[in-house]
């Protein structure tokens, strides 16, 4: 748990007896250390679930509950090391060229927590950072994590159980917040009974406008110019397995100005 000084706090768990975890960026804490929060649960049967508890300050001590899990938690506050780990901080990103999200949590006494998320698969790991600020240690999944923490982000690999290694790299929370992916381009071939499939995934809990779109026609003309474009092209969104969303062809969206065929 990350407790900001004037902001709310962010919530990282591994309920390893729910087979489930917790990502709750965040959580409004009141004046007298209450919160109280209704957070996604991230698992093969994900539903939301209250995040409730009390935070004394003079104690240093944070006591808490999930009530539809029946879980309890008691946690300590982290006294700063001498010197304090200059890689105190949150920190988030992914393994490159994957689907797994990493956010880690390094506390002032050099203790490190992260948190693997790859759909409703949760994993994770723990331990000290080394002297030279490293996160080095196997995970509740039996992978194995090798990352570095500077003052800008994070940077190692991650080694799945039954798998070969991959990058793992992130940044701090203050440059996250600077950061907006505002467009994303996947080009692939199609033919009839073979369409080309791609998937994306969008975090957090609040609900956000995405513009989703195929194009065809115009990839053949300039600045493109290329051979064998799609004549005709139509999307299905789906979910799992259930389509959520379809279009051929552009027509006149209920907001915003007309959208024209391409």
């Amino acid at each position: 748990l990350l407790v900001r000084r004037n902001g709310p706090a962010t919530a990282l768990a591994h309920l390893t007896t729910a087979a489930a975890g917790i990502s709750a960026p965040a959580i409004a804490v009141g004046l007298n250390g209450a919160f109280s929060a209704t957070v996604p649960l991230i698992a093969l049967a994900g539903r939301n679930v209250t995040l409730r508890g009390t935070i004394d300050e003079t104690a240093g001590l944070v006591t808490g509950s999930i009530p539809e899990l029946n879980l309890t938690f008691t946690a300590v506050r982290a006294e700063p090391a001498s010197p304090e780990a200059a890689q105190t901080g949150l920190y988030s990103g992914g393994v490159i060229g994957g689907a797994t999200a990493a956010s880690a949590l390094v506390g002032p006494d050099g203790r490190a927590f992260m948190l693997l998320l790859n759909g409703p698969a949760v994993d994770s790991a723990a331990a000290t950072l080394s002297t030279e600020g490293r996160l080095t240690t196997g995970t509740h999944g039996k992978a194995a994590v090798d990352v570095g923490f500077s003052s800008s982000g994070m940077r190692g690999t991650w080694r799945p159980a039954n798998g070969t290694a991959a990058t793992l790299a992130g940044v701090t929370e203050a440059l996250a917040g600077r950061q907006r992916l505002v467009n994303l381009s996947v080009r692939g071939a199609t033919a009839p009974e073979a369409p080309m499939i791609t998937g994306f995934a969008i975090g957090g809990t609040a609900a956000k406008q995405v513009l989703i779109r195929v194009a065809g026609p115009a990839l053949a003309r300039a600045p493109f110019n290329l051979a064998g474009a799609l004549n005709d092209p139509s999307i299905q969104l789906y979910r799992v397995n259930t389509v959520i969303g379809q279009n051929n062809d552009w027509g006149s969206p209920a907001a915003g100005a007309d959208a024209k065929k391409n």
